[in-house]
């Protein structure tokens, strides 16, 4: 029967999927064209959700529902963790069983979902914190039927409640944002959800305490326990088997343990794509979708679409961050075959791209030439120098013209280096193209025009986890040796380094960018150590339109002004970001003006610089260096920054709220807020940095 309902389950799902409207709220790249947890049938509303509890008989407290189900808080199996795979919260698990019956409610602890991982356990253990938790039930005289898995929400006063948010896409209602990850399908004719399931706990999908009592070692047994009572809730086959493989069938054996490394037999074939992809990325929620369970390899071959053009696979906010600042989509594109894999450094003169034997611009003009989003991965690391000359838009020869959609997704920024060996440029987003590059550097591009770099000619780019470095325009006036968008061109930078050494000098302008008449977002990213005339930063003109968040523009120089920015024309929002420490002539940090939304760190002299200050926008009193280290070095991801000082001003500059708020990260994809001052408040920091919080360690007590 269970199967049968999945079937009709996925039918209905497949109808009703291509009438759900929606976008992430969400500023980076990936934004889905689904809201997050959306499917099978939307996020509901408070009609729909009252309607439910009344069909199940929903408690009005969560005290009457605990009353309901028995617990007592004496009887429970309790444990804590962070759900670091989905959801980012710290949670405070408890289960029992009534008779045949399985009743669990889970308390979120934190600031919210994506949070710190460390923080947000530890609020968990303490009781701090709580956000709105949930429950659910299975009733075991409705095995089969509907409702036999019913689900509630109730907030941190124990007052039921009918939504719920879980990422920035806001409200979701019950039973709704329950079925994207625990299956099923809702009735609002009968008010009903047919084949909802338990899900198994993935032992390695969690973090842990390091306090003694909450390790994952202290808690074995505890988790066991929990999975063996989701083993008796008749979860869909494919549950079972999963939890038989953990344990190797002993799950109700007392002291049997959990095997991380069990490799479902589908897959002994393809272990690496279960291990990369499938386990940590789609396996917790497919398990519980009837047919889409992703039970084999082959079962993923129809997954090219909603990964790489609709973004809303993987389906959860969380996810699908840790998903795309992942080696995943590059391993899961060249495992399926959808990828145009390059295998060799050199640049040949172009003979197609064929398996074993393709050049990077072999693969680019094969990525051109396709009528769908092309996917280009490499199987090797090192640099990719390009010396072919040549002025076409083909990229036949000189740089890297980019003419349709493509995906480049590189092996990281220190194995994945492109460089035009000072030839040329070393990418063209031509007009109407659209681009993502991930895990790249790009360097040592030079060109007598826009964008030694790159250039996005009137196309879009995203570009992600990348340094761009090293570049040169000997163009006088409209330089951007790192990057030039132009043309109602559209760049979003995320996770990036713009800089050291983009030089615009003696007569250009804008060494790291030249912004004219298009678009520029640049989150979470550093430019630093970049040159020219004017703007050494970036020069931003001609009615573009720029959003700088989270990033650090420090120790660039502009010979005559506007070392960190030059505004001439643009509008220009800066917000919770460093712009000091530039050097050079008239307004060294920053020169036209720009618009600040606050919390950020501005140079010497504030807006008698040219920076913008607001109340909450503070003016650095000092040196660069008692803000940040001056030395841009990797450290804890392979694109360098700079960390901040001791004592700097920017360490929890922005305070909890609107302005820092989960989930967000800093440039090494660190979540923020962190409590960088050790003063016991968790708050996020100014700038692209996010300054580890002081460890605590739970040391034994000696008594003498």
């Amino acid at each position: 029967m269970k199967l049968l309902l999945r079937r009709l389950s996925l039918t209905l799902w497949l109808g009703l999927l291509s009438i759900l409207v929606g976008a992430s709220a969400a500023a980076a790249f990936p934004e889905p064209i689904y809201p997050w947890l959306s499917r099978p049938q939307g996020t509901g509303g408070d009609t729909e959700a009252a309607e439910y509890y009344t069909a199940i008989g929903a408690p009005l407290t969560f005290s009457a529902w605990k009353s309901a189900y028995g617990f007592t808080g004496a009887n429970d199996t309790r444990a804590f963790y962070y759900n670091a795979a989905d959801l980012g919260f710290g949670r405070d698990l408890r289960c029992r069983r009534q008779n045949s019956d399985v009743a669990c409610y889970v308390t979120n602890h934190g600031y919210g979902p994506g949070g710190p991982p460390d923080q947000s356990v530890e609020a968990a253990i303490a009781g701090q914190n709580a956000l709105p938790f949930v429950a659910l039930v299975y009733k075991d005289a409705l095995n089969g039927g509907v409702n036999d898995v019913q689900y509630f929400i109730y907030d941190v006063s124990g007052n039921r409640l009918n939504k719920a948010a879980l990422d920035t896409d806001g409200d979701k209602y019950a039973p709704h944002l329950c079925l994207p990850c625990h299956g099923g399908y809702y009735d609002s004719v009968s008010n009903s959800v047919a084949d909802g399931n338990f899900l198994p706990l993935d032992l390695q999908s969690f973090n842990y305490s390091q306090r003694p009592g909450y390790t994952l070692t202290d808690q074995q047994e505890v988790f066991r326990l929990l999975n063996a009572m989701v083993y008796d809730t008749d979860p869909y086959l494919q549950i079972k088997q999963l939890i038989d493989g953990w344990y190797s069938g002993n799950v109700n054996q007392a002291g049997a343990t959990f095997d991380g490394d069990y490799v479902p037999p589908l897959y002994a074939g393809d272990p690496g794509l279960y291990a990369n992809v499938v386990k940590p990325y789609c396996r917790m929620c497919h398990i519980a979708q009837g047919v889409t369970t992703l039970e084999s390899p082959s079962d993923l071959d129809s997954a090219r679409p909603a990964v790489f053009s609709g973004f809303y696979m993987p389906h959860a906010e969380m996810t699908s961050h840790n998903f795309w600042n992942s080696p995943a989509p590059a391993y899961l594109a060249s495992n399926r075959g959808w990828a145009l894999r390059v295998t060799r450094r050199d640049d040949p003169a172009p003979d197609g791209c064929q398996p074993g034997d393709c050049s990077l611009r072999e693969a680019v003009i094969a990525a051109n030439a396709g009528g769908e989003k092309a996917i280009i991965t490499f199987d090797v690391n090192g640099t990719f120098s390009l010396t072919l000359t040549g002025y076409d838009d083909d990229a036949s020869g000189g740089d890297l013209d980019l003419t349709g959609s493509v995906i480049i997704l590189g092996n990281d920024a220190d194995e994945t280096i492109i460089s035009s060996n000072g030839a040329d440029r070393v990418f063209h987003i031509v007009s109407g193209a659209e681009a993502v590059i991930r895990g790249v550097t790009i360097q040592n591009g030079s060109v007598a025009d826009h964008g030694g770099g790159i250039y996005n000619f009137g196309g879009s780019l995203v570009l992600n986890d990348s340094v761009v470095k090293s570049n040169q325009s000997t163009l006088t006036d409209f330089s951007g040796s790192g990057i030039a968008t132009t043309s109602d061109g559209v760049t979003e930078i995320n996770n990036s380094a713009v800089g050291p050494g983009n030089n615009s000098t003696p007569s250009g302008w804008g060494g790291g960018f030249f912004v004219g008449g298009a678009t520029l977002i640049l989150n979470n990213s550093t430019v630093s150590g970049n040159s020219a005339e004017e703007g050494g930063g970036l020069y931003l003109s001609g009615g573009a339109v720029v959003t700088i968040t989270h990033s650090t523009i420090t120790l660039n120089q502009g010979a005559s002004t506007g070392g960190g920015l030059l505004n001439s024309g643009a509008t220009v929002v800066v917000r919770r970001s460093i712009v000091a420490g530039n050097s050079g002539g008239g307004s060294k940090d920053c020169a036209g003006g720009a618009t600040s939304q606050g919390y950020n760190l501005i140079g010497q002299n504030g807006s008698a610089n040219g920076c913008p200050k607001t109340s909450t926008d503070v003016i650095l009193a000092g040196a660069i260096g008692t803000a940040i280290s001056p030395t841009l070095q990797a450290q804890g991801s392979p694109v360098p920054s700079h960390a901040l000082a001791r004592n700097s001003p920017a360490l929890d500059g922005i305070p909890l709220g609107s302005s820092c708020a989960p989930p967000s990260y800093d440039q090494r994809n660190v979540a923020r807020p962190l409590d960088g001052d050790g003063n016991g408040l968790p708050a996020c920091d100014i700038g692209a940095y996010e300054a580890a919080a002081a460890r605590r360690l739970f040391l034994p007590l000696i008594r003498r």
